[in-house]
């Protein structure tokens, strides 16, 4: 099965608009992780995937606070390097 407008020009560019749409959740999750540091309260989900989150403070809670502050950092990172990946890829495909 081929794809008609699989072309290295098409793919080239949607390499690039990913690694752009890429680029908010990452400084989302900077901004969450540095803002939490900063302040002393995060948001800590149990199950990362469920909605339900409940605001812990550095002093209240500080097994749940660096939990919550790990996972920014995680999503930021895994965020960031699909970011370089992407844009990595872009540049490989205009050789």
């Amino acid at each position: 099965m081929s794809f008609p407008q699989s072309t290295p020009e098409v793919v080239r560019w949607c390499a690039l608009l990913l690694a752009i749409v890429l680029v908010f959740p990452t400084v989302a999750s900077i901004v969450s992780a540095v803002k939490a540091e900063r302040s002393g309260t995060a948001l800590y989900s149990s199950i990362p995937r469920l909605p339900g989150t409940e605001q812990v403070t550095r002093s209240a809670s500080p097994d749940k606070f660096r939990q919550a502050v790990q996972m920014d950092w995680l999503r930021a990172m895994l965020f960031g390097s699909l970011t370089v990946l992407s844009f990595y890829f872009f540049r490989r495909l205009s050789d």
